[in-house]
């Protein structure tokens, strides 16, 4: 198997939780949620460590402070995680955990606004605390709006990273590679749209409608990728296969019936 096959089945995401929200949750819902922590927690000392090395506010130690503190939530989260708690337990410990991410990632973002190592490792953590919410509240339903919205901005970002990806890895000599460029932006710009949407009061029904052009979007894309050759194209199909499942996340939280365009590589 390929690379990015074997990608596309680790990435696969897990059912929505469902069931009783005062029972335990599942333990394979448990294990994701810790493999999510635990990554999490990586990138957090690696920012550490970028900002030991090249420090961007010298005489700042707010900064770093904020990692120590927002490590050690975590760290109390992990360990909540071993036990056997319930969907509203995890919930309302982790919506403190939330808040101090937002605010280290805000800070990040706020110190070295033209540094692209930490501004790309908050990237990192943010694409991975939105990962750990969605397998924690995916399946709560006084949480839908919210994990409709979250996963509509992440996938609003993971577009436009596949559009700057694909401009970048893609030579212009080809019609097919021109093609996926133009449908990459074309992804992104309804994307952006349909995150715009949800501001307004629509029922299930009208979100389905309005994420409609997403998905004719992505199914053109999804047929220009699968003409490439994954060996030459490994980091752009990387790219794609988190934006697919970010679409597979918005196509049940949004209850779209039928086949779905999903991206499937050959060895």
């Amino acid at each position: 198997m390929s690379r990015i096959g074997m990608l596309l089945l680790m990435v696969s995401p897990l059912s929505l939780a469902a069931g009783d929200p005062q029972q335990p949750l599942p333990k394979p819902l448990i294990d994701t949620a810790r493999a999510d922590t635990l990554r999490l927690i990586a990138e957090i000392e690696r920012l550490q460590e970028d900002m030991v090395a090249h420090p961007v506010a010298p005489k700042d130690r707010g900064l770093y402070k904020l990692t120590e503190s927002t490590l050690s939530a975590l760290g109390r989260f992990d360990g909540l995680l071993r036990k056997d708690t319930n969907q509203p337990a995890l919930l309302k410990h982790f919506d403190n955990v939330d808040r101090q991410v937002h605010d280290l990632v805000a800070a990040v973002r706020k110190a070295a606004p033209d540094n692209p190592v930490p501004q790309r490792t908050a990237d990192r953590i943010d694409r991975v605390n939105e990962e750990l919410f969605f397998t924690l509240a995916g399946g709560a339903p006084q949480r839908a709006g919210e994990v409709t919205a979250r996963q509509a901005h992440g996938f609003t970002a993971a577009a436009r990273d596949l559009e700057q990806t694909a401009r970048f890895a893609l030579d212009k000599t080809g019609t097919d590679h021109l093609v996926l460029i133009d449908n990459a932006a074309t992804l992104a710009a309804a994307a952006e749209r349909f995150e715009k949407s949800l501001e307004n009061k629509g029922d299930l029904a009208q979100r389905r409608a309005d994420f409609a052009a997403v998905n004719k979007a992505w199914a053109r894309v999804v047929h220009n990728l699968g003409l490439l050759a994954p060996a030459d194209n490994a980091h752009l199909l990387r790219s794609a296969a988190r934006v697919d499942r970010l679409h597979e996340h918005l196509y049940r939280l949004l209850e779209i019936k039928g086949k779905r365009p999903s991206l499937s590589v050959q060895s």
